[in-house]
């Protein structure tokens, strides 16, 4: 394996090489905050529909069942759009998506988590919404639209990412959206990051209020670096702003041993695929936070 850190310094890490496929999982995180203001609400409410107003051939977008226009990329439609809990999925072969169902569970926890903590408005069909089961056909069949709906103006698509957001409006009424785009390409090793930052707070809710929490981080840190790791005052370090963070290191006896943190993180879809793996690399897994100590 490749040399983890090179340098530390104020609790910060300028360059860290690790293998490219387990340090920068794609996973969008969660974060909980305060209620929007009614003003706030009204104002997004205008956005949307300015934004349903123009449409661009590089987006898809599908609410409810139905065709929307768009012109703007996920990031900016999870600022923009209502709060609501949210997932990115990405296809694999073009013609499946990854992990389809640990989205789907991701969206009905995340609905229920929301709730309770007072951050989402219960919708009038909450029972179906957290429940995997009974979310899993509406979900299936935005997808499904969402995609076609995209392949219809790009039929040598390559590989798409997916972007879930679940609203509730003032009348309790949900909006289920879908919008797809290009997946994008991944950065050239070695993979760069900074850490700063604290561990957020109700962590396993994925809420789209992390994507506007999250800039100032992600704006502060410097030009190279693809990736921030949010650490604590111990110097324990938890997650990165859209993805999981694994030390892989060896033991004593020279065997490979994966750190990676269980609690306070989102845990994410490709995340639970590299514990799957492990077994079969022969690589020990300890779910534990792994220390700049």
């Amino acid at each position: 394996e490749e040399q983890l850190f090179e340098s530390c310094r104020r609790m910060r890490v300028k360059c860290l090489r690790v293998f490219h496929s387990l340090l920068l999982m794609r996973v969008a995180l969660g974060f909980a905050n305060t209620a929007l203001q009614t003003s706030t609400k009204a104002w997004r409410r205008g956005t949307v529909r300015s934004l349903a107003m123009s449409a661009s051939p590089d987006f898809s977008l599908i609410c409810n069942g139905k065709e929307m226009a768009v012109s703007v990329n996920s990031e900016t439609l999870l600022k923009t759009f209502p709060r609501g809990p949210y997932t990115t999925a990405r296809t694999h072969d073009i013609n499946s998506v990854f992990e389809f169902d640990f989205h789907n569970s991701r969206i009905a926890e995340s609905t229920k988590l929301m709730v309770e903590a007072g951050t989402l408005n219960a919708p009038k069909e909450l029972s179906k919404l957290i429940q995997p089961e009974t979310l899993r056909d509406e979900y299936l069949d935005n997808v499904r639209k969402a995609v076609a709906l995209y392949k219809e103006s790009h039929p040598q698509t390559g590989e798409m990412k997916l972007t879930t957001l679940l609203a509730v409006d003032d009348a309790k009424d949900h909006q289920l959206y879908v919008h797809v785009q290009a997946l994008g390409d991944r950065p050239e090793k070695p993979v760069k990051i900074q850490i700063m930052g604290a561990p957020r707070s109700n962590a396993a809710a994925k809420d789209s209020a992390w994507i506007s929490s999250r800039q100032g981080l992600w704006d502060a840190r410097e030009e190279a670096v693809h990736e921030v790791v949010l650490c604590n005052d111990e110097g324990t370090l938890f997650e990165g702003l859209s993805s999981n963070f694994f030390v892989l290191v060896r033991d004593e006896e020279g065997a490979p041993v994966l750190y990676t943190a269980r609690e306070g993180v989102l845990l994410g879809t490709v995340r639970d695929l590299a514990l799957k793996l492990c077994p079969q690399l022969n690589i020990k897994v300890i779910e534990e936070p792994p220390s700049m100590k």
